[in-house]
């Protein structure tokens, strides 16, 4: 090859990575924005005695998310910006409510609504649940999972007796049943699912939208 060649061809290369790079830049500037859907009263009324909730129950924003911790965009979700919201939560800003709706092939997710409402009632709702997404490949196959859920239970301190107990509690079975039915009247076999308020959030590609949407109905600044 030539020097004028190989001169060429080096910058066509050059020009075709500059391209790639400028269309890059363009598509992530250019990514689309989330878009609500309005729905209604019928998600107050739905979720009235379905998930764990913390904040007021009076608070000016409701975030709802239906997730199922075998599903990785719902733990992703979570972790990136489900923290944050019960943070908010907890200062006061906002009410949020995580209601379990395991996806139908996830046939261990109700036992570990259970676990995590059951961690609720002793006081660890939120410790419970960052094991069971961190822990999912362990709980999810193999032998029934309670028994490493009352171990979970015994490594944050609670009493493991009346947690073992708690598991098979029927109260706490309807509370999981009540989680049941509002997934399948707000977020039938899709998850995760957020509703703001009275509407459908759609179009979520980052966690960090959700966080921005919510801010900006709190004036929350940026942190």
């Amino acid at each position: 090859m030539s020097t004028r060649a190989f001169t060429t061809a080096i910058l066509v290369i050059i020009a075709a990575a500059a391209a790639a790079m400028l269309a890059a830049t363009f598509a992530v500037t250019r990514e689309p924005p989330i878009h609500t859907v309005h729905v209604g009263q019928a998600v107050a009324e739905r979720t009235r005695q379905a998930g764990i909730a913390v904040g007021p129950a009076d608070a000016p924003v409701v975030v709802r998310i239906f997730s199922d911790f075998q599903c990785s965009a719902c733990r992703w979700l979570d972790a990136e910006a489900g923290a944050r919201l019960r943070r908010w939560a907890a200062e006061g800003r906002l009410r949020y409510v995580y209601i379990h709706a395991p996806l139908r092939a996830h046939r261990r997710g109700p036992a570990a609504a259970r676990a995590s409402y059951c961690s609720g009632r002793a006081g660890k709702p939120w410790d419970m649940h960052r094991l069971l997404a961190e822990r999912v490949a362990e709980w999810s196959q193999g032998e029934p999972p309670e028994p490493k859920f009352i171990a979970y239970a015994a490594a944050l301190g609670l009493d493991t007796a009346a947690f073992a107990r708690c598991l098979s509690d029927p109260a706490i079975a309807r509370e999981v049943e009540e989680d049941a039915l509002a997934a399948r009247d707000l977020a039938p076999g899709h998850v995760p699912a957020v509703y703001v308020n009275d509407e459908l959030v759609r179009g979520l590609r980052r966690p960090a939208q959700l966080l921005d949407h919510v801010r900006a109905l709190l004036a929350v600044p940026d942190e």
